[in-house]
């Protein structure tokens, strides 16, 4: 059977000289792998078509084994410009992309992910910020997953909203506990948040820039979410190491 879907190019690497298997999000089948035998033949149709961030019309053989499909054929819809002439942009895009071929299973509703990564590729190519773009892209992400956290109080903590509560934040269960409790265990696998840290995490994951706040504090944003998502994702984060790294470049 052929399907017709939209789909964003989230991976592509050599499986022989000439071909490449190319990972997708699509709208309707989440997560997909095609090969595209020949696409760096110089006479390929495949030839600048799957760029990774692209937004492209894919139609393929459905195939119901191991989760490769034949690709049949594509066409962009959104070549994603603005990327080509931004260095920074690039690298945000390519992590966004990455993080997303790794953590979205095969056959699962995609659409509103699908949704947010492609409105996320469209404001780096338009030029925002990529640093705010890539922490908000990560929320959603772990919003999609199911593994949003909670900042809200805890029920027991009689020291919420005092400048030096004692509240911790669980990384198991992701949500805030009280330190004081005589039963808190202190063998948890926490961290500590500051009232100011707390007040930008519920704020930037409600869609604020971090950029906004002090450097500091979004410094603390990156870190929290880099713990976070380590703990909870059982993937490599090394790229997003590297990502951060150039994005903190300084010409």
């Amino acid at each position: 059977m052929i399907l017709k879907t939209e789909a964003i190019v989230l991976s592509s690497r050599p499986f022989s000289k000439t071909s490449r298997m190319v990972a997708w999000l699509t709208r309707d089948a989440g997560r997909i792998v095609t090969p595209v035998k020949g696409a760096c033949r110089s006479k390929s149709l495949f030839l600048g078509q799957i760029d990774i961030g692209y937004r492209s019309e894919l139609l393929y053989y459905e195939r119901e084994s191991n989760g490769v499909h034949n690709i049949r054929e594509t066409t962009p819809l959104d070549w994603r410009e603005g990327l080509h002439s931004n260095w920074k942009s690039s690298v945000a895009a390519g992590y966004i992309c990455s993080l997303t071929s790794q953590s979205v299973e095969t056959l699962v509703d995609s659409a509103e992910l699908f949704d947010d990564l492609d409105s996320s590729l469209k404001k780096l190519a338009e030029g925002e910020n990529p640093l705010d773009v890539v922490i908000a892209y990560e929320f959603a992400l772990l919003n999609h997953l199911g593994l949003r956290p909670s900042f809200d109080s805890c029920a027991d903590c009689r020291f919420a909203g005092k400048a030096n509560h004692q509240c911790r934040f669980i990384i198991p269960s992701g949500s805030l506990g009280c330190f004081e409790k005589d039963d808190f265990n202190k063998g948890y696998n926490t961290v500590a948040l500051s009232n100011e840290l707390l007040t930008a995490l519920k704020w930037v994951m409600g869609g604020a820039p971090q950029s906004k706040f002090p450097k500091g504090i979004a410094l603390g944003v990156r870190r929290f979410l880099g713990i976070f998502m380590a703990h909870h994702l059982d993937i490599s984060l090394y790229s997003r190491r590297a990502a951060f790294a150039w994005l903190d470049y300084k010409l």
